[in-house]
């Protein structure tokens, strides 16, 4: 009953902020923090199999003081080298003026039983470490979450780190899950499953699964939050 609550409520919230901020929010990355020894443990538990599996990098850019943190703003680098993509990430809260109507912003729901957020990202595909960003991430921060003069080519990186993104044969109600494992430079470990749903069903499922997964044994952490703080302050 808890559950429900927090997310109805939630639910209401996404539906009223983003139509007074000019976008629309329709789907809902439903998300579970997971501490099994391993991916492979959860695998066997749900008695799934593996479509495929992708191994890349993952870091976390901010200043020292995690001043774009602080003001809602997240930057990611991911991939190889050589094929690396940015994706600029700004939560709901923070947006200080209307999304422009641009089918390269993405704004959508990430659930976890503690904590839900709306946010509208913007990536750049042929990022690179010598440029971080393009000029339409730059002028997406600018119009709609100014960062307070912060240089994003000269930033401290947090990071890189191992993300293996596993794909699951068996979809849950239609959806496909992922199994995404993060190993940090310290060696800890952060493993989440997740999915994507219409904005419609963000309560019934994130329930439903949530049964399902301790149905089968599968041992969450005690705190469900995403794993960007948990990064920037390992």
């Amino acid at each position: 009953m808890k559950i429900s609550l927090i997310i109805m409520v939630f639910f209401l919230l996404v539906v009223t902020n983003a139509y007074s901020k000019g976008f629309e929010v329709k789907n809902t990355e439903l998300q579970w923090s997971v501490c099994e020894p391993s991916p492979l443990s959860i695998i066997q538990k749900l008695g799934v199999t593996v479509k495929n599996t992708k191994t890349q990098r993952l870091s976390l850019f901010d200043t020292t003081d995690l001043r774009l943190y602080s003001r809602g703003v997240i930057l990611r680098l991911r991939g190889v080298l050589g094929d690396l993509e940015s994706t600029v990430k700004v939560k709901m809260g923070f947006l200080n003026a209307k999304i422009s109507n641009s089918s390269d912003i993405k704004c959508e729901n990430d659930v976890y039983r503690d904590e839900s957020k709306t946010a509208c990202a913007l990536k750049y595909n042929d990022a690179s470490y010598s440029k971080l960003v393009s000029k339409e991430q730059v002028e997406f921060l600018e119009n709609v979450a100014p960062i307070g003069g912060v240089n994003l080519q000269n930033l401290r990186e947090f990071g890189p780190h191992l993300n293996t993104v596993i794909k699951i044969n068996q979809h849950y109600a239609g959806y496909e899950v992922t199994i995404d494992h993060l190993k940090l430079k310290s060696g800890k470990e952060l493993t989440e499953i997740s999915f994507k749903v219409p904005l419609e069903k963000t309560n019934l499922l994130f329930n439903l699964f949530s049964q399902e997964l301790q149905s089968k044994g599968v041992k969450l952490c005690a705190e469900q939050t995403g794993r960007a703080k948990k990064i920037l302050t390992e």
